[in-house]
């Protein structure tokens, strides 16, 4: 895929710094989209976003407070038909070089999606921020009993995880559109949470194949949190979108997983 055309989807939610970070890397690093689509899901002060207007080939949709998945879908429905490869990216990604060709050209065959290694950054300050070595994603796998997590083993070469991390996809459009299901990229039942993990066992359980291209890196700004301070509510939201997963996990390890997602839901619920 040679002379591509590219769309790029950013959903934000009071992202002004992190945004702003993100956009002056993807134009300081040179890359060529056709589309940029930025949807607002409900910031509280949308006004950091009229600087972006200005900016060619860029679109920006404002929405409530819609979420991730469905931010995602309603991007991905402005898409021109001609778009070739369409980029997900939260607008807390932090591209180092241009890395969009050498990815592209890993899409072939029965090959739907890419990512590259998601390194963190830190943000020290309102003015700076500290990239790291660590390691936020190296693709999604998973235990026995159905837990699913961000690796952070380095893997170089190509390697063929379970799920992409949401923060960044890259996906053959044509192909991606025989994986929708019920008009939807990314399932609108989740909100928040796993939403990636789902789409991956789609693309897995079609037949597809998922690349993470470990020689290939971008900073992740992740509002890492520990478990004590996220809230109630989230805690619940995860734990009810486990349930999301289950259809595509096989054989006995269906078993472990829904022993798995009841104690969670328990716990959630109950005691925690």
């Amino acid at each position: 895929m040679n002379n591509y055309k590219l769309a790029i989807i950013i959903v934000t939610h009071n992202s002004e710094f992190v945004l702003r970070k993100n956009i002056e890397s993807i134009i300081a690093s040179h890359i060529d989209y056709e589309q940029l689509i930025i949807v607002d899901s409900g910031s509280d002060d949308k006004a950091y976003l009229n600087k972006y207007k200005s900016l060619e080939k860029t679109f920006i949709i404002y929405e409530d407070n819609v979420g991730f998945a469905k931010g995602n879908n309603i991007g991905f429905s402005y898409v021109k038909k001609d778009i070739d490869v369409v980029l997900f990216l939260n607008p807390d990604i932090i591209f180092e070089k241009n890395i969009i060709p050498r990815m592209i050209s890993l899409i072939k065959e029965n090959i739907v999606a890419v990512s590259p290694i998601l390194k963190r950054y830190i943000i020290v300050s309102n003015n700076r921020i500290k990239f790291t070595n660590d390691i936020d994603s190296s693709g999604i796998y998973s235990t026995y009993y159905g837990k699913y997590y961000d690796s952070n083993i380095e893997r170089k070469g190509i390697s063929y995880p379970e799920a992409l991390c949401g923060a960044f996809i890259l996906c053959d459009k044509e192909k991606m559109e025989k994986i929708i299901k019920n008009g939807e990229v990314f399932n609108e039942n989740m909100f928040m949470y796993k939403e990636d993990v789902e789409l991956g066992l789609r693309i897995k359980n079609a037949g597809y194949q998922l690349v993470i291209d470990g020689d290939s890196v971008v900073y992740h700004g992740r509002g890492w949190k520990s478990r004590d301070k996220v809230s109630k509510w989230q805690k619940k939201i995860s734990a009810r979108n486990d349930w999301y997963l289950l259809p595509y996990i096989k054989g006995i390890r269906k078993l472990w997983a829904i022993a798995y997602y009841s104690l969670k839901s328990c716990y959630v619920k109950y005691i925690e």
